[in-house]
């Protein structure tokens, strides 16, 4: 590997190695127990869950999902980030995340668990991990691109990066999981924006000496190959509302509220009064983390051309072919901000269930609290294996977040409506199998072979919300909201409370 090369990987690997070390020792001290390890006991600010909340819906959603979209769909895949920050964010951390800390439960299956019995809590905890393991996926691969590009290429993609990029997802958290993870958060949401922003300035610069003369030129290039709608933000036909706008709103509002890694923060929160501190900005800077990247992917299609390059490597060889080797090593470190922040997440939320919503209920005291951490970190290896493998096979990552985040909609539907409506056990499990059934069959059988409503996320979502209302009316045994019930409850604390003093 020459001198160029070297610098690069030296910056990555410095970054990620000290700091994870240094923070992991920091944390290792404060994590005893499996839920130390989990949910860092309950000692998280709000600057530290808003750079973890910045960080853990972000990933490759917003970066290398993006720039392979824009290579056809144009810079109006901007609209993903931007509604994902501005809508999910805020609702998701002002209201769904703080419902399930009043229900005061570990974990998304218990709070099902405790709306509509164990069973269907169990049966959460049994396939929800395989949905987020899709999506674990994806953020190894969005891991395995940086890597790519900081070895120019000369370590191949598959399998190569690929198991790299495993590795560092589990020296990531191995140590002190939540904790550690949180404390590394905040260096990765400045070194993402820092990064990112950073890459775009340079490359205007860049641009000015080639013939392209500057932004401008590349959005003449377009408009010259009769593309100049690519370069348009506020172009928005019916593929891009239908399947970018509409789907970010539903998929995220609805489906992401159903992954366990959303709420780690939030459960790790000291209190509520630090998650509502941490939404705004947190919102925030999500809204404008995915700009950067599809910029850098639209300027990659005009620069390196199509035909020398992929659709997922396009930004790679865009900074292989413009950028200085310092550089290139500061922008890809951001990269792998994004990603991994994002994989630890996800692959220590699964282990978080599986610990908690599976072996916990049927070992019990038969494994101690430090057992039940060292299950914990075997898990999180297991997981990581588990993604790194179909990995290798680098599937496109936008239609991998769809059919995961399907799975997830029935759940937080029937959780959401018996938040706020009404709770029947009966509806809710008709409704969670009755959609996973719609979900398989519309995305294997194929009824629909082209546009917006190929994927899954319509049918499923129509059958999820049609079902549970006419069976939470029709059958018997509905109770009210869990919400009212949370209330007066504690109204009735309150106010017992106050007779005593």
């Amino acid at each position: 590997m020459g001198v160029v090369k070297l610098i690069q990987l030296i910056i990555a690997v410095a970054y990620f190695v000290i700091f994870s070390i240094i923070f992991g020792a920091i944390a290792k001290r404060k994590v005893k127990t499996g839920q130390d390890y989990f949910t860092a006991a309950n000692r998280l600010t709000w600057p530290l869950v808003m750079c973890t909340f910045v960080l853990s819906p972000l990933g490759s959603g917003h970066t290398s999902s993006l720039w392979e979209q824009q290579t056809f769909m144009g810079i109006s895949v901007l609209w993903w980030g931007i509604l994902a920050g501005s809508v999910f964010v805020p609702i998701f951390m002002l209201w769904f995340g703080p419902w399930l800390r009043r229900l005061k439960v570990e974990t998304f299956p218990q709070g099902l668990a405790k709306l509509f019995g164990k069973k269907i809590g169990f049966y959460n905890a049994s396939i929800a991990p395989a949905a987020w393991l899709g999506i674990a996926i994806s953020e190894v691969l969005g891991t395995a691109t940086a890597i790519y590009c900081l070895t120019a290429g000369r370590i191949p993609f598959t399998p190569g990066c690929v198991v790299i990029a495993g590795i560092l997802c589990v020296v990531y958290m191995l140590f002190a999981g939540q904790l550690q993870a949180s404390y590394m958060n905040v260096i990765n949401a400045i070194m993402l924006i820092a990064g990112s922003f950073i890459a775009v300035v340079y490359l205007g610069g860049w641009l000015k000496g080639t013939e392209f003369g500057g932004f401008q030129g590349i959005a003449d290039w377009y408009a010259g190959n009769g593309n100049g709608w690519m370069t348009n933000i506020f172009h928005v036909d019916s593929n891009i509302l239908l399947g970018i706008m509409f789907p970010v709103v539903i998929l995220h509002v609805f489906a992401a509220s159903s992954e366990h890694c959303m709420y780690l923060p939030v459960l790790a929160a000291k209190n509520t009064r630090e998650i509502r501190k941490g939404a705004f900005p947190a919102a925030m800077i999500n809204s404008l983390a995915a700009f950067p990247w599809v910029i850098l992917g639209v300027c990659s299609v005009a620069i390196v051309g199509m035909e020398n390059t992929t659709a997922k490597l396009c930004v790679p060889d865009l900074l292989l072919k413009a950028f200085p080797p310092a550089l290139i090593g500061v922008v890809m470190v951001s990269l792998l901000c994004a990603n991994l922040s994002t994989a630890s997440g996800l692959l220590l939320s699964m282990s978080h269930v599986v610990t908690d919503d599976i072996f916990r209920p049927l070992c019990g005291e038969k494994i101690s609290e430090k057992g039940y951490y060292r299950l914990g970190v075997f898990l999180v290896v297991v997981c990581t294996i588990l993604a790194v493998i179909p990995a290798l096979n680098a599937p496109v990552v936008l239609p991998l977040f769809f059919w995961c985040f399907s799975i997830g909609l029935p759940l937080f539907i029937c959780y959401f409506l018996g938040m706020v409506w009404r709770v029947n056990r009966k509806a809710a499990w008709v409704t969670c199998l009755a959609s996973l059934g719609v979900n398989f069959w519309w995305t294997f059988a194929c009824p629909i072979a082209e546009g917006p409503f190929t994927n899954s996320y319509y049918p499923v979502l129509a059958c999820a919300f049609i079902l549970y209302f006419v069976l939470a009316v029709c059958l018997p045994g509905s109770k009210p909201a869990m919400l009212k019930r949370i209330r007066e409850q504690e109204a009735a604390e309150r106010k017992l409370k106050s007779a005593s003093a």
